[in-house]
């Protein structure tokens, strides 16, 4: 299914990137222990809603300019930045503190 349409090293990529920040942050910081269920099932939303829009105006926008690769490498690259930084926002300070008083 992949192979059709060279999607094999995105699909392995996003698997092993997402793995290691389940493995790294949720599992060993302790990321579980302070995550409800509502707030995991709404907080990919609003990275979708500015993909969405994202998507829509630099559409247009590549279809103004007429050659749309240059613009198109411009908008991957801007998206896995502001990605990176969304991701190391999101799980910074995020390990559980241990009272001594539980030790």
């Amino acid at each position: 299914m992949f192979e059709n349409y060279n999607l094999v090293w995105g699909f392995v990529s996003l698997l092993i990137s997402h793995g290691i920040s389940f493995v790294f942050n949720y599992i060993k910081k302790g990321e579980y222990k302070q995550a409800s269920l509502y707030d995991l099932s709404w907080q990919p939303y609003k990275r979708v809603l500015v993909l969405h829009l994202t998507i829509l105006f630099g559409g247009f926008i590549l279809i103004s300019v007429g050659s749309p690769t240059g613009a198109l490498i411009l908008l991957v690259a801007l998206k896995i930045v502001i990605d990176a930084l969304a991701h190391l926002k999101q799980h910074a300070g995020k390990a559980p503190t241990v009272s001594k008083a539980a030790n």
